[in-house]
């Protein structure tokens, strides 16, 4: 092989790793320097109305004295399909906080793509992404006991243990 054929064949692949690299900092919604779960400034959550297979719904506000941790998911999103059983079977055993996992998909044959056999999860309404500010998937939120916004970070980077530990320190102030 000639220089000038070496010298293409590398800035070949370096290109293929260029656009890997992109691909998935667009895929997963964030750059692969994206903190963890980060403490945010204070605020109140904005409404949420959860629906369950059945057409139950179930609000935010039904949670109130106790930490809840929302999850929020998709089936359109890779990361989600492998966290929601993990979260959804953890959050069954939770001590410290409610754990709420909350779809964005508009109705169930969609969303039983990734949370088939799952009972523990909830669709939310039109507009949530919007009123929560949630711009990547899986993104975990903790609020506190009063209702309250206390952290937030992509899920498929933090542990729900880890989540659950910050909930239970908010539980004991």
């Amino acid at each position: 092989m000639n220089r000038k054929t070496a010298v293409a064949l590398a800035a070949g692949v370096v290109v293929q790793a260029g656009l890997v690299a992109a691909y998935l900092a667009v895929e997963h919604g964030r750059r692969p320097d994206t903190p963890a779960l980060q403490p945010v400034d204070p605020q109140p959550a904005p409404p949420l109305v959860l629906m369950d297979r059945e057409g139950r719904e179930q609000r935010l506000d039904a949670f109130r004295g106790r930490p809840v941790v929302l999850y929020f998911w998709a089936s359109w999103c890779p990361a989600c399909r492998g966290h929601l059983p993990e979260v959804v079977g953890e959050g069954r055993h939770a001590r410290e906080a409610e754990v709420v996992a909350a779809g964005l998909d508009r109705d169930w044959a969609l969303a039983d793509r990734v949370a088939g056999g799952l009972d523990d999860v909830h669709l939310a309404g039109p507009g949530t992404a919007d009123a929560w500010g949630l711009t990547q998937l899986p993104t975990v939120i903790l609020v506190d006991a009063e209702g309250v916004i206390r952290a937030r970070g992509p899920a498929d980077r933090v542990s729900l243990a880890d989540v659950l530990a910050v909930a239970a320190s908010l539980s004991s102030r």
